[in-house]
């Protein structure tokens, strides 16, 4: 999983199309919530680790951090097993909210 990688793309490949004066299409899957679990994704792995390389630079987006989301997450259950899985979907909700903060 590296939803900040995949929303810094998506945003990318939307503003050339943009530039350009040319339609698009996005079509974005985000890898959460699927194994490995995403509390794992986020810590055992850096922003910068991708499925193609580790980048240079962190990906820039609009997203939470990671140790915010898990903090909201651990805020916002009573256990560990809950906390993994409000974290799940609070990942993808944020990479999807920048996109679409990016649309507006």
């Amino acid at each position: 999983h590296n939803l900040e990688w995949m929303v810094n793309t998506s945003i990318a490949a939307m503003g050339e199309a943009v530039a350009a004066g040319k339609p698009f299409f996005l079509y974005m899957t985000p890898t959460g919530p699927h194994a490995p679990k995403t509390y794992n994704a986020l810590f055992d792995f850096s922003v910068r680790d991708t499925p193609e390389k580790v980048l240079d630079e962190d990906p820039v987006t609009t997203m939470r951090g990671r140790q915010e989301l898990w903090d909201a997450a651990v805020a916002a259950a009573p256990t560990v097993g809950l906390q993994e899985e409000f974290v799940s979907h609070m990942y993808v909700d944020d990479g999807l909210g920048a996109v679409v903060k990016y649309l507006e």
